[in-house]
């Protein structure tokens, strides 16, 4: 048959039973579009066309699988949009970890269909991390807190927090975030510099499931909540999450304020804002001290420098206060300011014309103080005199700061030796790190130190005054300078620690478990304290012996009482001697039972 302009042609052979070779020609008409069959039985044409519709469809195929794959590299999907088992195939990044979670290690295996398909890794189930929490005494695992976690493997703290999720706000340093992954088993998660930590509860999580946590103190402007003037902010902005958690039973948030409540009368309230961290936050009050109700979704224990927040979700915190009655003629309320005087610290073989003194006006808590100080090391700066507590009452005066009795050799510029600080700026502060500047200009080159004082007082309270004594030797072969003796502070930069795992060069490390008791020795206590008797030396009198009794209907309410108690225990009380006082109050209360389970438990020695 000779071949006509125009056509294809693909030709198959086949052999009969007989060994008749018989051949079937399929030709592809370019001008008409139709397929024609030349020789071969009608069932050996049939077997043609289908041959000829199977090649279509797999062109087809390879084509609009290339083609999804283009469009996926483009719009990057994000894996939880594909189907179950088709993951994105992108390039990574050179310096990106694997991960075998996400099919990227050497052990994970890929299936490779064809050219240009997706990459289908074959799941593997994550690997056991390293077990540094215990929810029961006597374990054979050791227990740490984060801080141990943290320092012997940060790289473990940080891979559930890889790419965006590093930090949950963008800019925060690394020394104002701590976190980690937590199971059943529960844990505590702290920054000591800040004051601030998380205790998370033995069962609060479900069996079997992971959650990774984390604290931040928010040090930005942006954070702190617009007041009115009668209220002032008393504690740092304190983030927790993620938000989207649920937990079995509550979680304890401890932070420092700087309300004294043994002057005035306090309205202390809490505010909490879910906005996204990354927004600037909308803030609502969601309880005032004594106002409390069974819906109330934050109970809150208020000691004379902590608060303790008992709640069942995590977001954005802080404590707000104001009088409780300003019209009447009642003690005002005292907030407990913090200053401090930084200074530069002198080069090597430099002779500065001008020395600059900072002095800083601070909520007393010491979230407030850490961020200075990290924020001066990086400035260069130093703490030339201790940091002292001011009282400052509502309704009176503004602050006062004077440079007083400068050393020879020096002099402080024209009127600059006497500052005066609004009460509003100080009371209603929208400012993190409030502060004054005063400058000395040297007189002499040669004068070898300088000496100085700062007396700070708020205007009309001279009975309550701070004065910072500063004579600190400028030495130009020494990269730090010397204070009097005497002084409280050798005139070098402070070296600050951090318990986050990230980027410290000196970390400490609590090596306290998170939990004194075990599970079966909890459980056997609140078997004992649950059930209320006649004498009433049950739940309610150890909570009134904990000074947790201020609103005792919050622990009506659970279907165990003591065991949340001893949870809020748990987290207050983190001295060394918390169990011998506990096991005194059990025999003060008269409950040698719940003695006796605590002395067979953890021995007579306690």
């Amino acid at each position: 048959m000779s071949e006509r302009k125009g056509f294809v042609k693909n030709s198959k052979q086949e052999t009969t039973e007989n060994g008749t070779t018989l051949g079937v020609y399929l030709t592809f008409d370019t001008r008409s579009r139709n397929v024609c069959y030349y020789g071969g039985s009608r069932a050996q044409k049939l077997i043609g066309l289908l041959s000829l519709l199977s090649n279509i469809y797999c062109v087809l195929s390879l084509c609009c699988c290339g083609l999804f794959d283009y469009i996926l590299s483009i719009c990057r999907v994000p894996s939880g949009v594909l189907p179950r088992g088709r993951q994105e195939d992108t390039p990574r990044r050179p310096a990106a970890r694997p991960d075998p979670h996400r099919g990227d290690g050497p052990n994970c295996r890929q299936v490779r269909h064809a050219p240009l398909m997706f990459r289908t890794p074959l799941r593997r189930p994550p690997p056991e991390q390293p077990s540094w929490t215990s929810g029961s005494r006597g374990d054979n695992s050791a227990s740490h807190s984060l801080t141990s976690f943290s320092c012997s493997s940060p790289s473990n703290a940080d891979s559930a927090y890889e790419g965006s999720k590093t930090l949950p706000v963008r800019g925060l340093d690394s020394d104002c975030i701590a976190r980690a992954t937590m199971t059943c088993s529960g844990g505590r998660i702290s920054l000591p510099e800040s004051g601030v930590s998380l205790t998370v509860p033995e069962g609060a999580i479900p069996r079997g499931q992971k959650e990774d946590v984390y604290i931040a103190v928010l040090r930005d402007d942006r954070h702190r909540p617009k007041l009115t003037d009668r209220q002032t902010q008393l504690s740092p902005v304190v983030l927790s999450g993620p938000a989207g958690i649920v937990f079995k039973k509550p979680v304890i948030l401890n932070f420092h304020h700087c309300a004294s409540l043994k002057h005035g009368q306090w309205n202390i309230s809490v505010w909490s804002s879910d906005s996204p961290p990354e927004a600037t936050p909308v803030w609502q009050k969601i309880v005032t001290l004594g106002e409390e109700t069974i819906n109330t979704p934050v109970f809150t224990q208020l000691d004379p420098s902590q608060v303790f927040l008992v709640s069942d979700q995590l977001t954005r915190f802080v404590l707000v206060g104001e009088a409780a009655n300003p019209v009447l003629p009642l003690p005002r309320p005292v907030k407990l300011l913090r200053l401090a005087v930084f200074a530069p610290t002198p080069m090597i073989n430099t002779q500065p014309l001008d020395y600059s003194i900072r002095v800083y006006t601070l909520e007393d808590t010491m979230a407030a103080l850490e961020g200075v100080i990290q924020m001066e090391k990086k400035l260069g700066g130093c703490l030339v005199d201790k940091p002292k507590v001011l009282f400052f009452q509502d309704g009176g005066g503004n602050l006062c700061l004077s440079l007083e009795d400068i050393g020879l050799g020096w002099r402080s510029k024209p009127q600059a030796e006497y500052q005066e600080i609004p009460f509003q700026h100080v009371w209603n502060s929208t400012q993190t790190h409030l502060h004054c500047s005063f400058t000395l200009e040297r007189t002499d080159r040669l004068s070898p130190n300088v000496t100085f004082r700062v007396i700070a007082c708020q205007k009309g309270c001279q009975t309550h005054r701070q004065i910072f004594r500063v004579n600190a030797e400028l030495r130009p072969d020494s990269s730090v300078s010397t204070l009097a003796p005497g002084s409280p502070i050798v005139g070098k930069c402070r070296t600050v620690t951090s318990t986050s795992g990230c980027g410290s060069s000196v970390t400490t490390c609590d090596q306290s478990p998170p939990f004194r008791f075990s599970k079966s020795l909890k459980k056997q206590l609140c078997q004992c304290l649950d059930p209320p008797n006649a004498r009433s030396n049950d739940w309610r009198m150890l909570a009134q012996r904990l000074n947790v009794d201020r609103y005792i209907n919050y622990f009506a309410t659970k279907s165990s009482p003591t065991e949340h108690i001893l949870d809020l225990w748990e987290a207050r009380h983190r001295e060394p001697t918390a169990i011998t006082d506990l096991l005194n109050i059990f025999r003060v209360m008269g409950r040698s039972d719940a003695a006796s389970l605590m002395e067979k438990e953890l021995g007579p020695w306690i």
